[in-house]
């Protein structure tokens, strides 16, 4: 070991709590296992060292929690879930994103209601009243209308603003924890019920409190509104269920059959029959013009009940973890599904009858299909974070973030292995997932549904590689790492080396292939000039399926630990004047400009020199470009390096492509043939020595319009793009989105918003006097979709891909 370098060795857990959520399907081995003639009996299978897994579905985040509640809105345009973690969520049926995370109550979210569109009147803002509701990090975006109510365990009840995200009334006046809300159908009461014994009637304008009923029932357990609003039912710990007048809080009717208390109900669409759920695992029908049903299948309490929107179905949850469709017409059980792994405590049916929502104690929501398919996608709510997994493994999610805030934090394991979600991303990553597996239209579930050719995740696939790091030889500069990569039974498509979080250039590695005792063994040596200061190693295998290893790490302390003052090496690229003039822009050429004018006037306190390379218009060609990021192979690792690129962009499928000056056209051959795929990106970054690198697209198809889902077209190809090699990378919007240029602002909104940023709005954690990669792209996020609206633009929505070291970009 050379003279000033430390070794210590780094294992590379994951901190915080563990759930392992067992996935309950009966496991059937895909296609390319049958093929091979092997058992669908055994669950772990070595054959030839190939090893079958079937893995556990596993949340490691403190940031989750048992979900309470769930709810579609009755235009089925949106959905809200609710958990213990004191969040309450909004999501899109359309895209399937999680658009709103909510958090205004001290403890656990018990249950939530939601009403879109023009019907639900907007509230009196409380902005001057103090109210201290806090938004998710999603900026709004101007599309949501409508309000949603939240009741928690801290006995407050919540009124929220869809299109601004905010809190716009607190209600207080249960002494206990909120049993249930719900919403009039005029939208304008707000109805909750206590453990206080009361039900309470709110009006949304003012948050006044209208009528405080006691119900006499001890804690009343569960509430329902009738659909014409104008009656609600209440049930009770003492096991009765009774009828209310909204108008003037009248008793109408009073049953009760048994003393175990009523946890759940449900009021038909035509308002003609209540479902009860009890304790005593009873469900019951109620007639309002007399009589009932008692139907027994459950195995211990009734949680949840819903009527389908038909009004001949019902469906049930509780304590036994199975979601149960009823026939009423032959009072059976038409249907059980099962896969939570915990208690449910809410189900409901989307307005179109096709889907059921479920929330339950084992951290997750789920969403089902009611034509015997079953599980249709599990949702999983963290803090910031968020996340979409389909049973067969394809996911959509927070790629970026604190790790226990992101899809890291979401894990296939079991028998001794542990893969994280964002391990599969090459072939599993499917941006707004679940709007395709919800839109009725077949083509698009054609399209989520198709074959990719990786295998079922949840029932097993080949192991990825065992990766290793040998006891690394450190000389005075340097070090020679030796990593070993054992296949055990998928295969060795890549193996992939990361120096502080930037990916090694593939090609500098000596590589040697040998059969050992449990299978094909590939060795690679590589010699990294070490950095003063950490050194941290890390390598993964990827499969042949890309399906990451576990990762293996080391850390090599080297000199005295002071890095010097970084170069920064500046590229910036403008395209206003096309060779077809047709593609003209006006601002892309001031951006560049603009970027390149401030980084070197403003950074002199962060940046030993600033080393240019500029690029506009005719100059702006391919085999320039690839030129001159060709000069940047041989930075220094202690560098920083910027890629700035203003002009054309286009998304085909999953690849995103920058337009160079000398392309006549937009369609897709021309592109493809001419244009700078991110997979060319992707090679340049990789053989860039510097470690410090981020890469930003003001780019867009201009004018491009709107088609289904197109505006995540950029989204796979730049998460594969950053993750794949370590670096930073924001781009103007996603997909097909305009990048608008706006005269007031003299610049395209994305670029005003990164120098707005770097001029000091992005400092903010913390509030420091410098700017840093991940508070820059951060404010971004926030920022554009800000301006977009204000100034009546199109709509943008950056996206962006935080990995490798951060680091500062400018100072005030």
């Amino acid at each position: 070991m050379g003279k000033g370098s430390t070794l210590l060795w780094q294992s590379a857990l994951l901190a915080g709590g563990v759930l392992s959520v067992l996935v309950a399907e009966a496991w059937a081995l895909p296609a390319h296992v049958r093929a091979a003639g092997v058992s669908s009996t055994l669950t772990a299978i070595h054959m030839n060292t190939r090893q079958i897994f079937r893995p556990s579905f596993t949340i490691r985040s403190r940031h989750a929690a048992a979900m309470r509640d769930g709810r579609f809105s009755s235009d089925g345009q949106w959905f809200v879930t609710a958990g213990e973690n004191g969040g309450a969520q909004l999501w899109s049926v359309a895209t399937g994103q999680r658009e709103l995370d909510v958090r205004g109550h001290a403890g656990a979210v018990t249950a939530v209601a939601v009403m879109s569109g023009a019907a639900a009147p907007p509230a009196e803002s409380k902005a001057a009243k103090g109210a201290k509701g806090k938004v998710s990090k999603r900026a709004v975006t101007g599309k949501r209308q409508g309000i949603m109510v939240s009741g928690g365990a801290d006995g407050a009840v919540l009124v929220w603003n869809l299109a601004t995200g905010e809190e716009q009334q607190r209600l207080s006046g249960h002494s206990g924890a909120v049993t249930g809300v719900a919403l009039s159908a005029d939208g304008r009461r707000v109805i909750s019920s206590g453990e206080d014994g009361t039900v309470k009637i709110w009006q949304v304008a003012n948050g006044a409190l209208e009528l405080s009923i006691a119900s006499g029932q001890g804690a009343v357990r569960s509430l329902a509104v009738h659909p014409k609003g104008d009656q609600l039912a209440s049930g009770g710990e003492d096991g009765s269920l009774r009828i209310w007048s909204v108008a003037g809080g009248n008793p109408l009717h009073n049953w009760q059959e048994g003393s175990e208390s009523v946890l759940s109900l449900a009021w038909s669409g035509d308002g003609q029959q209540l479902a009860s759920g009890h304790k005593d695992g009873s469900l019951r029908i109620w007639s309002v013009s007399g009589g009932s049903r008692v139907l027994r299948d459950h195995d211990g309490p009734v949680q949840g009940v819903a009527f389908s929107p038909s009004g001949d179905q019902v469906a049930s949850v509780g304590q036994d973890k199975i979601v149960r469709l009823w026939s009423l017409q032959s009072e059976q059980v038409r249907l059980r599904m099962e896969g939570h792994q915990q208690e449910i405590h809410a189900v409901a049916f989307a307005p179109e009858g096709q889907h059921l929502l479920t929330a339950s104690a084992d951290q997750t929501a789920r969403l089902w299909w009611l034509d015997g398919r079953n599980e249709l996608a599990r949702l999983v709510s963290l803090r910031s974070g968020w996340a979409v997994v389909s049973p067969d493994g394809r996911f959509d999610g927070t790629l970026d973030g604190d790790l226990e805030d992101r899809l890291d934090a979401i894990q296939w394991s079991g028998e001794g292995h542990s893969f994280a979600l964002d391990g599969f991303l090459e072939k599993y990553y499917r941006p707004a997932l679940l709007g395709h597996l919800l839109s009725p239209r077949d083509s698009v579930q054609a399209e989520a549904a198709s074959d990719s050719g990786a295998p079922n995740v949840s029932e097993g696939f080949f192991l990825p590689p065992k990766v290793t790091i040998a006891e690394p030889a450190v000389s005075a500069k340097s070090v020679a790492l030796q990593v070993e990569a054992l296949d055990q039974g998928g295969g060795i498509a890549e193996t992939r080396v990361y120096h502080n979080d930037k990916i090694i250039e593939p090609g500098k590695g000596r590589k040697e292939e040998a059969e050992g005792d449990g299978g094909k063994v590939e060795k690679i040596t590589y010699n990294v000039e070490l950095v003063d200061g950490e050194n941290r190693f890390r390598v993964v295998s990827l499969s042949n399926d890309r399906i990451e290893s576990e990762p293996s790490s080391v850390v090599v302390k080297h000199g005295a630990g002071v890095a010097e003052t970084p170069r920064l090496h500046l590229l910036v690229v403008g395209v206003n004047r096309y060779a077809n003039p047709a593609l003209n822009l006006n601002f892309a050429v001031p951006d560049a400009k603009g970027m390149l004018s401030f980084m070197m006037r403003s950074n002199v306190d962060i940046f030993k020199q600033v080393v240019t390379y500029e690029m506009y218009d005719g100059k702006a060609t391919r085999s320039a470009i690839s030129t001159n990021i060709g000069d940047l192979y041989k930075v220094p690792a202690q560098d920083v390096v910027m890629l700035y690129f203003a002009g054309h962009g286009k998304a085909m499928g999953d690849q995103w492509f920058f337009v160079p000056h000398e392309l006549q056209g937009l369609d897709g051959s021309a592109v493809q043939e001419q244009g700078i795929s991110a997979h060319h990106f992707k090679e340049h970054v990789a053989r860039i020595g510097a470690q410090k690198v981020i890469l930003l697209f003001d780019a867009c198809e201009s004018g491009a319009a709107m088609q289904a889902f197109a505006e995540f077209g950029s989204k796979r190809s730049m998460a594969l793009l950053s993750r794949s090699t370590g670096i930073h990378i924001a781009t103007a919007t996603m997909g097909t989105q305009s990048a608008s240029e706006l005269t007031d602002l003299g610049h395209g909104v994305f670029t005003y918003a990164l120098l707005e940023g770097m001029k000091g709005k992005a400092d903010r954690k913390p509030r420091d006097g410098q700017v840093s990669v991940s508070e820059l792209l951060e404010f971004v996020q926030q920022y554009v979709p800000f301006l977009s609206q204000k100034y009546e633009t199109s709509a943008m929505t950056p996206v962006v891909n935080s990995r490798g070291n951060n680091f500062s970009v400018a100072k005030q």
